[in-house]
């Protein structure tokens, strides 16, 4: 799973979205999806948000946006509960 997400987020192998949609399908009927979204900055570098990849045939609202901040990969716990809330 680690290589997988690593090849799907970093190497950004789009088409692997493909693997996981049939888990996402008919989900959003209990109730709407709110997708934790990413920076405009890493959707640039990326091209794509890998989490609304897997969402794109379900119904979501993107009720939330994010800042520009520091990755969270390069903090440690401590250091991620202490930085500022980067969504609005």
């Amino acid at each position: 799973m680690k290589d997988y997400f690593s090849q799907y987020k970093f190497v950004g192998d789009y088409r692997l979205y493909q693997i996981f949609e049939p888990y996402f399908k008919n989900i959003s009927q209990k109730s709407p999806l709110v997708p934790i979204p990413i920076s405009p900055k890493r959707l640039e570098e990326r091209g794509f948000n890998q989490v609304t990849a897997f969402l794109q045939q379900e119904n979501f609202i993107e009720l939330l946006e994010k800042e520009n901040s520091v990755k969270q990969s390069s903090l440690n716990r401590k250091e991620r509960l202490e930085s500022p809330n980067p969504f609005r």
